[in-house]
């Protein structure tokens, strides 16, 4: 008799030890996270506004090396000018979010509504013209275009920085635009080129005007 009633007790035991396990398990299990859910680890702060600019141009920059030419001239030109005002857009939508200078915002402004414009253009150029050829065009407009280590950035503030690079883009893209006048076919990118280059100039020249207005402040203060 008394052995049954030890075996029992030992049961018992055996049971109420497993139980406990069990609600133990239930409770880690219940603080882990899934695979999928888990918050990424904290980045550190955002990039402030001038390095988002450099940021927006070294994008631009790993666009441009990935893409793979047709070797049909029109078709890169309205291909790479495709891609190089897209970053000329992103630039200036940072300057318009978070730069300081109204000048340079209602320019930055500008520049993504003339941009879009003609983005939409090289988009329905883009779909009749033949994806094959011979030129180098493409490759040798894309030697045009400058990284960040190339160009001379005053990161000061943001709408100086802004004025540095859009100046740098648009001087790379009229020389490729002048370029593409020389070699290129089609009359309707002909006419996209040299607006460009006439449109962009202006742009550049004012950019230079503030920049030595802004100089000549500084120097006085």
């Amino acid at each position: 008799m008394n052995y049954r009633m030890i075996f029992i007790a030992g049961i018992f035991c055996v049971l109420i030890s497993c139980n406990s396990s069990d609600k133990s398990d239930t409770k880690a299990d219940t603080g882990r996270t899934e695979i999928g859910t888990a918050k990424p680890a904290d980045s550190g702060q955002a990039l402030q506004p001038a390095a988002q600019l450099i940021a927006a141009w070294q994008g631009m920059n790993r666009q441009l090396e990935a893409m793979t030419f047709s070797g049909n001239v029109d078709r890169d030109f309205a291909m790479l000018m495709k891609q190089h005002h897209m970053a000329a857009i992103n630039l200036s939508r940072v300057e318009v979010s978070v730069g300081n200078n109204r000048e340079m915002k209602e320019m930055a402004d500008k520049i993504v509504s003339v941009q879009q414009g003609e983005v939409g253009e090289f988009d329905q150029i883009l779909m009749k013209l033949p994806a094959s050829g011979n030129s180098k065009f493409g490759k040798q407009a894309l030697a045009v275009i400058r990284r960040t280590d190339q160009l001379k950035i005053d990161s000061s503030s943001v709408d100086i920085t802004y004025s540095n690079l859009m100046t740098a883009h648009h001087t790379d893209a009229i020389r490729i635009a002048r370029d593409y006048l020389q070699q290129g076919k089609h009359a309707g990118l002909k006419e996209i080129a040299a607006r460009m280059i006439k449109e962009q100039q202006k742009d550049i020249n004012a950019m230079k005007e503030w920049q030595m207005a802004i100089s000549k402040q500084n120097s006085m203060k």
